[in-house]
């Protein structure tokens, strides 16, 4: 079995991070949450930008998103994905696999972001949640992305 940083290199083109701040939320709070998903090594090392945008009600949205194509960082972000996700997000994540990626080979993780405020790492399927997409390249594909996101330790 290969390592992670093997896999990292040979199969994974980048990572976005990003979750929204409404109008209605503290963004010291929003950037803690998005800030706690990632490993502490690169919490002050990758850039974080803000965008504002206008949402459907003219209210004020800010996205909060982090652009990572470094294979070292990718490394370990996904090592520290690996070590804080439980058993049963891994078996959720297995299970959901075949609608979490698309066609392009872009898996798509969705994690609580209120919990990730507190600290912890919890997979989510509703609104309030940091989104992570994991870009595969096409040797992934034919690799097989299931085997490869269980060599990752991202699934059991």
């Amino acid at each position: 079995m290969s390592s992670i940083a093997d896999l990292v290199s040979n199969y994974v083109r980048y990572v976005v991070l990003e979750t929204y701040a409404h109008a209605t939320e503290s963004l010291d709070k929003v950037k803690q949450a998005f800030i706690n998903v990632l490993p502490e090594e690169l919490r002050s090392r990758v850039p974080i930008v803000y965008e504002v945008q206008e949402g459907h009600y003219g209210n004020i949205v800010i996205i909060v998103r982090t652009f990572i194509d470094r294979k070292d960082y990718i490394t370990m972000l996904i090592e520290y994905l690996s070590k804080s996700m439980s058993s049963t997000d891994k078996n959720q994540l297995g299970s959901s696999l075949r609608i979490r990626v698309d066609a392009a080979g872009n898996l798509y993780l969705r994690f609580d972001k209120q919990l990730a405020y507190r600290g912890i790492v919890k997979l989510c399927d509703g609104d309030d949640v940091i989104k992570i997409k994991i870009s595969f390249n096409l040797r992934a594909k034919k690799y097989g992305i299931d085997k490869l996101c269980k060599e990752l330790g991202l699934i059991e």
